[in-house]
């Protein structure tokens, strides 16, 4: 399944913390539990991806797409916090503050990703390999922008002596962008297939809720 095949607008217009976008992947059943007790549980009925082949390939693919989002964390916030000549501009520091937010939406990404190669719910699959994409391309915009703020505020005050900390600017930005692209190569390469809901067992499904 590629990464960017149609979702059905999933992922749209809510925060990272609501599931209810995911209500109709769900159904509420009744249960009884050991105590006797009657109890409603949420029941996924919506399809699972997982890796055509849980493999060295694959193993090597998401771990490897989590320590390029590390280093691609570390570059981006390397480069916000260096100091330049346009680190005392707003034109050029609010692009890059701003790309603080998906660079941690990032972070939240990578900690989601199936490390033992579990299949993964629809959320989950959106809360990990969407939204590692997503972030990681907001992530290598606002480098772009910001890298050329910076060199529209050095044209308006025609000033180009690039000191060490201006040369470690610009490099940090380079490899941000590239960072930003290798990831969302890499993940775009992810071997994933969609499996229709009775592939897996429900003891994988949503914890009951009391």
């Amino acid at each position: 399944m590629g990464l960017f095949s149609d979702l059905t607008g999933m992922g749209k217009g809510t925060s990272f913390f609501d599931r209810t976008r995911y209500a109709k992947d769900f159904e509420l059943e009744t249960c009884t539990d050991k105590r006797g007790r009657q109890r409603q549980r949420a029941r996924y009925t919506g399809p699972w991806t997982v890796f055509r082949a849980w493999d060295g390939k694959a193993r090597r693919q998401l771990w490897g797409a989590a320590a390029l989002a590390l280093a691609l964390v570390g570059a981006y916030g390397a480069m916000t916090l260096q100091t330049h000549m346009g680190s005392g501009s707003l034109l050029v520091m609010f692009p890059l503050l701003a790309g603080l937010f998906p660079a941690l939406y990032l972070l939240f990404g990578t900690a989601a990703l199936p490390f033992g190669g579990k299949p993964m719910r629809r959320d989950q699959y959106m809360h990990s390999f969407i939204r590692m994409s997503r972030s990681a391309t907001a992530i290598g915009i606002f480098a772009l922008v910001g890298q050329g703020a910076n060199l529209a505020l050095r044209a308006v005050r025609k000033d180009w002596l690039f000191l060490r900390g201006d040369w470690l600017f610009v490099l940090l930005g380079l490899l941000s962008m590239a960072g930003s692209l290798a990831l969302v190569i890499l993940l775009g390469r992810a071997d994933l297939t969609e499996r229709e809901n009775g592939a897996f067992p429900q003891s994988i499904s949503e914890p009951t809720r009391e």
